[in-house]
């Protein structure tokens, strides 16, 4: 037990003095942005795009088939059968 604590003590010694000072930097570097400029104009872009009223439907009204007829998987009209 005292040879645990011995050598903690000597740790702890020689972390604080090896330990460097923090913020003696005279100037700090500037950070990276985190999106590039070029990026960020068309993130800018792709929104205002989207903002924009929609020229097409996206989604297709409900196909009619005539009497007798039914669709299947594909989405054809296609006779009933029995």
């Amino acid at each position: 037990m005292k040879l645990i604590v011995l050598l903690f003590g000597v740790v702890l010694v020689a972390s604080v003095s090896y330990a460097y000072p923090v913020g003696c930097e005279d100037e700090p570097e500037q950070p990276p942005p985190a999106v590039p400029l070029v990026r960020a104009m068309a993130i800018a872009e792709e929104v205002n795009n989207l903002l924009d009223v929609q020229k097409a439907n996206v989604i297709d009204p409900p196909k009619l088939c005539p009497d007798g007829q039914m669709l299947d998987h594909q989405g054809k009209c296609r006779p009933i059968m029995g």
